[in-house]
């Protein structure tokens, strides 16, 4: 009897604890299922680099430059959400990430895929949009976008990776792309004398050819008179005969007409002694110690003036021909010394190495993508912990460790900071983000001061800042 009922209290009790620990799995179930994840992207300081806007036609393509990088995007680059092709103007919005602090403010993970403790090393980040009207698109697989970029790491084991935001990973879609290393092309080591354009009228000179002053019949109103002049240093007024003087001057002590001792005078000498522009002259008369010099034109009767054309349409014709001929020749002669200047640049091309080099690939979704390799380190774990100048414990929100010898940036948060790893062999840094958004920079002269068997390590910050660009971080890290 002792036994039915000591059998019967064992199988209360099993069906008890049974259903005890079915309720804790189900309270479980709904702490977790009311459990908020943290955003994957998250931004600290709501600062980041800036988008750059382009306007496209995705019918036609564009070529893009973006500093040092360029964008090719081919024709029907773009698909809607239905998959069809995209036609006419459509925004993209580009912008890079190629240093820890940028990489930090942008708030992407570097971490293979959340919670791996595996992380990535970056040779250039980069996030590129793109939509129509207020709907976003999608890559044509087709006709994908490529970019070259430039960046500061060799390597060539750089693998390209995008970032999947869904399942919170990198997902690799490309591997080992290749590094070109860039150079700047230097002034060639010959160089051809510098081209000077003849004076085409001392050549036609040379050879007997003038251009002649257009004859003008004389003005009845403007005082002319006449005289007879040594024209042989003036061989564009030389060919004609009956050239008269007519007052062309502007002052009232230079015209004839309102000097009437000029006209009576006996003048001994008479000569032309300047040739201004558009066929004016200036003109000296000289008798004795008294000089007249007045500003004149050629002029004709209008009895001379029909042979005047003739002698001036002839005369022309022939410097023109001349001027003409010698400019056609000079051209060709342009364009061969032009094709030698070329051959003698390609044939002396010196170049100097920049120390950057630049990688191509394609765009396989919009998004972030990454040239990356996995961070290959043998770290020191350490238990973490942050005090203010007080000494009391900060409430920190994340603590992002920047390495600047391998271009990444390792996340923690108050969660697990237990398992906080560096790598003592490299330049580290920390940015501390407290509850107030407040950051704080500590140097790498503390991770000096961890010893190499040291299992915990309080870290003391000094004063925060309020960090309200990529300057104010810049400068917090260039102060400690």
């Amino acid at each position: 009897m002792k036994t039915k009922y000591f059998v019967l209290a064992s199988a209360v009790a099993i069906v008890a604890s049974v259903m005890l620990l079915k309720n804790c799995d189900n309270k479980k179930n709904v702490i977790s299922k009311n459990k908020v994840p943290e955003a994957y992207i998250d931004a600290p300081f709501g600062v980041q680099v800036p988008r750059t806007i382009f306007d496209v036609d995705a019918s036609e393509g564009a070529v893009l430059k973006y500093g040092q990088t360029e964008i090719n995007i081919p024709e029907s680059a773009f698909l809607d959400k239905d998959g069809k092709v995209v036609k006419g103007k459509v925004k993209l919005a580009y912008r890079e990430v190629n240093d820890p602090v940028t990489i930090m403010m942008s708030g992407v993970p570097m971490e293979t895929a959340e919670g791996s403790q595996e992380y990535l090393e970056s040779a250039g980040m980069l996030e590129m949009i793109a939509w129509k009207g207020k709907e976003p698109l999608f890559v044509n697989p087709d006709r994908k976008i490529k970019v070259n970029m430039e960046s500061d790491f060799p390597d060539e084991n750089y693998n390209l990776y995008n970032l999947d935001t869904v399942n919170r990973q990198w997902v690799e879609v490309e591997s080992d792309v290749p590094a070109e290393e860039l150079k700047r092309e230097l002034p060639s080591v010959e160089e051809i004398s510098t081209y000077k354009e003849p004076n085409f009228a001392e050549l036609a000179s040379k050879k007997g050819l003038i251009n002649p002053v257009k004859p003008e019949v004389k003005d009845k109103e403007l005082f002319q008179f006449k005289f007879k002049t040594d024209f042989s240093q003036y061989p564009e007024l030389n060919i004609y005969n009956g050239v008269q003087w007519e007052f062309a001057g502007k002052k009232d002590s230079e015209n004839p007409a309102k000097n009437k001792w000029v006209t009576t005078a006996v003048w001994n000498e008479m000569e032309i002694v300047k040739r201004k522009k558009n066929g004016i002259y200036k003109l000296k008369l000289v008798k004795g110690d008294k000089v007249f010099e007045t500003t004149v034109r050629p002029v004709f009767d209008s009895r001379d003036m029909e042979y005047a054309e003739y002698v001036f349409n002839q005369t022309y014709d022939k410097y023109k021909t001349f001027i003409e001929t010698k400019k056609e020749e000079e051209k060709e002669k342009a364009r061969q010394r032009k094709i030698r200047q070329e051959q003698v640049a390609q044939r002396n091309k010196v170049y100097e190495l920049t120390g950057k080099f630049s990688r191509e690939f394609e765009i396989q979704s919009f998004g972030w993508a990454n040239l990356d390799r996995v961070y290959k380190i043998e770290p020191q774990s350490i238990l973490a912990s942050f005090v203010d100048a007080k000494g009391s414990l900060l409430p920190v929100r994340k603590v992002y460790l920047l390495m600047d010898s391998v271009n990444s940036m390792l996340t923690y948060t108050p969660y697990n900071l237990d398992k906080f790893k560096f790598d003592p062999k490299s330049k580290n840094s920390l940015i501390v983000v407290d509850s107030l958004a407040q950051a704080y920079a500590i140097g790498n002269s503390e991770f000096e001061r961890i010893n190499s068997v040291a299992k915990k390590h309080q870290f003391k910050v000094g004063a925060p800042l309020k960090v309200e660009s990529e300057a104010d971080i810049r400068k917090l890290l260039n102060n400690i």
